[in-house]
């Protein structure tokens, strides 16, 4: 999503969100229902001229707990309550 601003950006975000939606349950319906369903926190991206600011709804997970990493396009955040 890098060089997207304004309405362009928030369209991609929105469809981003609607793909993994998608995703997510044609995941479930594949592994059945006794699959466990993987957790999607809130997480805005705010694109700026020089930085990239996450901001994630992560309840009871601590800073120290918290592993974010960057793999090509996607950012990769793992985390133990």
């Amino acid at each position: 999503m890098q060089g997207m601003v304004g309405p362009t950006l928030e369209i991609a975000r929105i469809q981003s969100e609607i793909n993994r939606l998608f995703e997510s349950l044609l995941e479930l319906k594949q592994m059945g229902e006794e699959a466990e369903p993987r957790w999607m926190p809130n997480t805005d991206i705010l694109d700026g001229p020089e930085t990239l600011t996450l901001l994630v709804e992560l309840p009871g997970i601590s800073l120290a707990d918290l592993d974010l990493q960057a793999d090509g396009g996607n950012i990769i955040r793992s985390g133990e309550q």
